[in-house]
């Protein structure tokens, strides 16, 4: 038989295959962080022989949702800025300036909740598009949160930002040079093929 770190079974399993199958009750396998067996739970608990063993009692498994595009440190912006009392621009000022304030501490614990509310609402990959000043304050907390995600460049801008009106990001200053220098630096991520956090 095969051995496995965790074996959930007795689920409502949605595989999202090829052919949509379904198994109820059904049982998923994982080892070394990958699933190695997924089928109907009399076959898999059949050939497995886990560590950890969770009888989900009927509940629903299926693939995690990816969040395609999440500002993964803004997080704790909610609750500060009523957006009914700001006018457009104002809010990006607001923002700006609420950016400025932002340190590598504050960034991985703004990830982490935001990681955390994401595991919790079924989402197990996420995509920062480059809004976070610190990419390793956001890969720092997706592994400890234990969820997939993939960073970019912070702000690669060099025209000037968002608004107008607003007031420089001093942290990503609109530079070609820094642009220039920063440009591709979260690839080094993908030399690990087993890495939790990917570059783009």
């Amino acid at each position: 038989s095969m051995v496995a770190d965790l074996l959930v079974h007795n689920a409502n399993l949605f595989t999202v295959d090829s052919s949509s199958s379904t198994h109820r009750p059904g049982a998923v396998a994982i080892a070394g962080g990958r699933i190695v067996a997924v089928g109907a739970d009399e076959e898999v608990r059949a050939a497995v022989r886990a560590e950890r063993e969770i009888d989900v009692r009927g509940a629903v498994v299926h693939p995690g949702f990816v969040e395609g595009h999440v500002h993964i440190s803004e997080h704790l912006i909610r609750g500060s800025l009523n957006p009914e009392e700001f006018a457009w621009d104002e809010t990006l000022i607001w923002s700006t300036l609420w950016h400025n304030a932002m340190e590598a501490e504050d960034e991985e614990a703004a990830s982490r909740l935001a990681c955390l509310e994401m595991v919790r609402n079924g989402t197990t990959c996420f995509l920062e598009p480059g809004t976070v000043f610190e990419p390793d304050a956001a890969a720092t907390a997706a592994e400890a949160v234990g969820i997939r995600g993939s960073v970019a460049d912070c702000y690669l801008w060099d025209l000037g930002a968002i608004s107008r009106d607003q007031p420089t990001i001093t942290r990503a200053p609109a530079d070609t040079k820094r642009c220039l220098r920063e440009r591709g630096n979260e690839l080094k991520r993908n030399n690990d093929a087993d890495a939790l956090v990917r570059g783009l």
